[in-house]
């Protein structure tokens, strides 16, 4: 399964979530950010590949973006869907 998440956040935030959004599939994961490994794993069972856009901008409010792409094999679709849902949540931030 592949998921799609433009994400408000940098790198160095995404590498700072991930062992938290992932669990114990964190060991069973690489991550690609423009062409660079930031993680590596021999036989991933999550592949996070990431592209880096421009900043949203809203007045004087620059909000780093993040295309990500997480592609999920070998998985069963309730425990992909299970991923994801904890993904979700760990990475999703709000203001108010």
């Amino acid at each position: 399964m592949v998921f799609k998440r433009l994400m408000g956040c940098n790198v160095a935030d995404l590498i700072r979530w991930l062992p938290e959004a992932l669990g114990s599939y964190y060991e069973l994961s690489t991550l690609d950010i423009d062409g660079l490994l930031y993680r590596d794993c021999p036989n991933p069972l999550i592949r996070l590949i990431g592209k880096t856009k421009p900043d949203h901008q809203v007045s004087l409010l620059r909000i780093p973006q993040l295309e990500l792409s997480i592609e999920m094999s070998d998985l069963a679709h309730d425990e992909s869907i299970s991923i994801i849902q904890r993904f979700d949540l760990y990475t999703r931030r709000g203001g108010g």
